[in-house]
């Protein structure tokens, strides 16, 4: 089974979702979703991609923070129809594993 481990954050929270990055196994693909901000990259996946109904109405009503927490299962669907896996894995983006991670 093909996985990839995703991770969603803001453009100022980038430089953690770097730490986690460099923290995985380079044979388990990773991807971050941004939300706000201007960040590119071949990990990087911005909100406007997922083509979300009603995002611009998400976007008046949130600030970039909670816009983070209610657009992770979005992120998650559209890894799971584009990067061709069978299963992803989220870790919050100030997470940093520490040692082995079998999957």
């Amino acid at each position: 089974m093909k996985t990839l481990i995703f991770t969603v954050c803001t453009a100022e929270q980038y430089p953690f979702a770097k730490v986690l990055s460099d923290s995985l196994p380079k044979n388990i693909p990773f991807k971050v979703g941004i939300v706000g901000g201007n960040v590119s990259g071949p990990d990087v996946v911005t909100l406007d991609k997922l083509l979300i109904n009603g995002l611009d109405e998400m976007q008046d009503r949130y600030d970039n923070e909670s816009l983070v927490s209610a657009s992770k299962p979005y992120f998650a669907e559209f890894f799971l129809r584009k990067e061709g896996v069978e299963n992803v894995i989220y870790f919050d983006p100030t997470v940093q594993i520490m040692g082995d991670l079998d999957v």
